[in-house]
């Protein structure tokens, strides 16, 4: 093996393929210093790309395949960030540009229908709450009341609540263990 090795790395993309291997272990290190597992994981994709195509050649065994596969992946990637002389930093920062760019490209209707949603289901869960279909300021609170009110009440068995009435209920239940 280490004769193909040494017969692949005499070519022009197997040292473009090595740097970039290189160059990615070396950020893939910094991303994990940094604690950035989304990083570490598109770097190692790369990497991944990288070791294929080194592995494509080295499998072919022929000197001009392997380098045909590792200049295209290279030209690849030169074209992808669209400099020639590239580091791993502008193949991130396009990914992300590209990302970013995809996003904002989203029709903004997608969104308004969303937010219609979530407004008609948390109208839904206030009218499902007070019992009521139109919505006034005070409702929810009103009604909160009134429950709170209700069960106060079938705990004391009391209508009108007085100061005490839930501790001596309590006590009545639990006697002694209270």
């Amino acid at each position: 093996l280490g004769a193909v090795e040494a017969e692949v790395g005499d070519s022009d993309g197997s040292a473009q393929l090595m740097k970039l291997e290189a160059d990615l272990k070396e950020q893939i290190g910094i991303a994990q210093a940094a604690d950035n597992p989304n990083r570490v994981r598109d770097l190692a994709r790369l990497l991944v790309l990288a070791k294929t195509a080194e592995g494509i050649a080295v499998k072919e065994g022929a000197t001009e395949a392997s380098n045909a596969v590792q200049t295209a992946v290279a030209d690849s990637l030169r074209s992808f960030v669209g400099k020639e002389d590239y580091n791993f930093d502008d193949v991130y920062s396009e990914i992300n540009k590209r990302g970013k760019n995809a996003v904002s490209a989203l029709d903004d209707i997608y969104f308004e229908d969303i937010a219609r949603e979530m407004s008609l289901a948390s109208k839904a869960a206030v009218a499902k709450f007070t019992g009521k279909e139109e919505y006034k300021f005070g409702d929810v609170s009103k009604e909160i009341d009134t429950r709170a009110k209700g069960a106060v009440s079938a705990f004391t068995g009391k209508e009108d609540y007085k100061f005490g009435d839930i501790t001596n209920e309590a006590m009545r239940r639990g006697g002694d263990a209270v």
